[in-house]
């Protein structure tokens, strides 16, 4: 295949089949085609009639001398390539002169100015009738015109393309190879089609930059969304597979209460469960595996089962309650399963909550049975407290935990604000939660005022190991105590790394740290 060959094939959109060219050769069809030109649409007629007329009066503006623009005076214009022949005298005093090269000065018979040389310096001119100034003027303006109307013609219509135009054959035949199989016709048609695709790129290019969004308050990796679109939050309220979205709530819980459970204390869940009323959504997280048995229970057809085998509370809360998910629910309870509720009801639980505009909180608890710290111990005569006495040595200050600013981690409650903070201080790897209720004060603010015990609303911790059951016995150790070394690590851990952080920011801001002792 020759190179003429391979550039007329860009332009064929099937297979090509060879015919006879010009000269004997060989042209294919697809240069034949360029060459006739398939006929110009009928809704493109008067576009393409307007086209050839400008452009043949561009052609004859440059290619006709402008010596015929005086029919009275036609001159014998001479062709700065060749000698000038001599001109003959005119035959009388009133007969046109001849079209020279004005030398000097004429003689009186012009014979001598009529054989000088040729000087194609000198500008030739009609003695007789001079060129008026302003005529190399309109054949500018004129020009430039036809030019700026043909462009504004074209860009007018972007549907005519250029192949549906035939160039006059005049000159065509100058640019045109008569040895070569692709005309000029495909040449011009492909130098105009690369033009417009540029313009048409570059116009693109700043139309779209225009027209794309972005939105820098939008969630991250959202920006390039309308802001009414972006739909940043959840829930957990079950939709139907058919129907109108918009009825599939009749009803939306406005509380959330998550238990992580195991099968065998499915008896106590069911009755803790009906202390919580049609305003909270269940949650049940199933460390064990065991999904189906539940079943048995009315309410746990509605409620919402995540199940992984041998994880903790906190593992689960960081990854199945993030803020944006759980953010359609004004309280979020993350409960232990072995708390008994006969003395607790959650309606009562949630006035006093913001009664006392508590962001943080748990039930006060029996003080027979299950008690570590005295700020959770349940008081007689108190509805809410919120700091307490501990044992000596035990509070650097009377605002800070566990005097103050406390709760544990067995039966937590926490505002959808103060939740959004905890969660992000939740560590991926320490899934026991152990040192996070001493932390928990770092999310409100005054934490002494803001964090506290409802003691009318009480419960009793059980204290089921079963979690403990899911560990892994070694050396010779029972499951539990491994699970009970793991907890205590994971408290030394997280108190390093909590001191550690706060040390670098006050580092960064050159401000001396606080000094804080943390009960371990």
């Amino acid at each position: 295949m020759t190179v003429t060959e391979s550039v007329v094939g860009l332009y064929d959109d099937g297979p090509s089949r060879l015919s006879p060219g010009r000269g004997g050769g060989v042209e294919t069809e697809a240069a034949s085609r360029f060459r006739s030109g398939p006929p110009p649409e009928p809704r493109h007629a008067i576009v393409v009639f307007l086209l050839h007329l400008l452009l043949v009066v561009v052609v004859v503006f440059f290619f006709f001398s402008p010596c015929n623009a005086i029919p009275s005076h036609r001159p014998a214009c001479l062709h700065s390539a060749r000698q000038p022949q001599p001109l003959p005298l005119p035959k009388s005093p009133t007969a046109p002169a001849p079209c020279f090269f004005d030398l000097g000065t004429r003689t009186g018979a012009g014979l001598d100015s009529q054989i000088l040389g040729f000087r194609p310096s000198r500008r030739f001119h009609h003695p007789s009738a001079p060129r008026k100034p302003n005529e190399s003027m309109r054949l500018l303006v004129v020009t430039v015109i036809g030019v700026m109307l043909g462009f504004f013609i074209g860009i007018s219509f972007p549907a005519v393309s250029i192949t549906k135009l035939h160039f006059p054959s005049s000159i065509v035949s100058y640019i045109e190879d008569k040895n070569s199989a692709l005309t000029a016709q495909a040449i011009l048609n492909h130098a105009w089609t690369a033009a417009r695709n540029a313009k048409g790129n570059d116009t693109e290019s700043s139309s779209d930059t225009a027209m794309k969004i972005y939105v820098p308050t939008n969630p991250r990796g959202a920006e390039s969304l309308a802001p009414g679109i972006v739909v940043p939050e959840s829930d957990f309220h079950p939709r139907r597979l058919w129907g109108n979205p918009d009825e599939d709530l009749p009803f939306k819980p406005k509380y959330l209460v998550t238990f992580t459970v195991g099968i065998s204390q499915k008896e106590n869940i069911n009755r803790a469960v009906k202390k919580f009323s049609d305003n909270f959504a269940i949650l049940l997280f199933h460390y064990d595996g065991r999904v189906s048995e539940w079943d048995e229970f009315e309410w746990s057809k509605r409620a919402i089962h995540v199940s992984v085998r041998r994880q903790a509370k906190w593992w689960y809360a960081k990854r199945f309650l993030h803020p944006d998910i759980v953010a359609s629910y004004e309280y979020i309870f993350i409960w232990d399963e072995d708390l008994g509720v006969e003395h607790f009801n959650a309606e009562k639980y949630i006035k006093l909550v913001k009664k006392y505009q508590l962001e943080i909180s748990q039930p006060g608890l029996e003080p027979d049975r299950g008690l570590t710290w005295q700020m959770t111990k349940r008081r007689g005569d108190h509805q809410v407290h919120k700091e307490t006495e501990e044992r000596p040595g035990w509070c650097t200050d009377p605002h800070l935990p566990p005097c103050a600013a406390f709760v544990e981690i067995m039966a937590p409650v926490f505002s959808r604000d103060a939740w959004r903070c905890v969660w992000h201080m939740i560590q991926n790897d320490l899934i026991h939660g152990w040192g996070l209720d001493f932390a928990l004060r770092r999310c409100v603010d005054p934490a002494h005022e803001k964090i506290g015990v409802v003691d009318s609303q009480w419960i009793v911790h059980q204290v089921v190991p079963s979690l403990g059951n899911q560990g892994q016995s070694e050396h010779g150790r029972a499951p539990w105590e491994g699970v009970r070394e793991r907890c205590r690590k994971e408290w030394g851990i997280f108190q390093t790394r909590i001191a550690e952080a706060e040390k670098s920011y006050y580092e960064m801001m050159g401000v001396p740290p606080p000094n804080v002792t943390f009960v371990h």
